[in-house]
């Protein structure tokens, strides 16, 4: 892995969206990996409690091929969009993230973006969802600056 993909996704993992993500860590101590982020399995925690009966289900815990990695992260999108269309009413007018990109990890640099826009996306349904109050005290509760990036973020997008 070059210096720059490395520089990249550890200043990702040091970026506001992740310390949000962080959040929904169940161990404090436990440290939230790129790699974690990328098979699904975290996002997909996270996002059943935004949203405790997704549409769309079949997650694998066993992610050591691509082909899981994909479709784990296909189920989530797929949620994400329905989560947009059927419950807030609204349409996504950003481009939805490369989940072949993501599911590869050997790419990490080029995935860092469209990780970036996945955890937006999802930012944007917490903070709109029946238990936004929620989320929304619990963005609250971090760091100013770190509310602030997170607020320019959600609505640069």
């Amino acid at each position: 892995m070059s210096t720059s993909t490395v520089s990249a996704v550890v200043t990702f993992m040091k970026s506001p969206l992740v310390s949000w993500a962080k959040t929904f860590q169940d161990e404090e101590k436990k440290i939230l990996e790129y790699r974690c982020l990328c098979d699904g399995l975290f996002i997909y925690n996270m996002w059943l409690e935004i949203d405790p009966h997704p549409p769309y289900h079949g997650i694998s815990s066993s992610t050591d091929d691509l082909a899981t990695r994909i479709r784990n992260l296909d189920i989530i999108l797929h949620n994400i969009k329905a989560f947009y269309e059927e419950v807030l009413g609204q349409l996504l007018l950003i481009k939805v993230p490369d989940i072949l990109t993501l599911a590869k990890l050997n790419d990490e640099h080029s995935s860092v973006g469209e990780m970036e826009v996945l955890l937006l996306l999802i930012l944007g349904c917490a903070v709109q969802c029946e238990r936004k109050e929620h989320f929304i005290e619990i963005i609250k509760s971090m760091d100013l600056e770190i509310q602030h990036k997170i607020v320019r973020l959600h609505f640069s997008k």
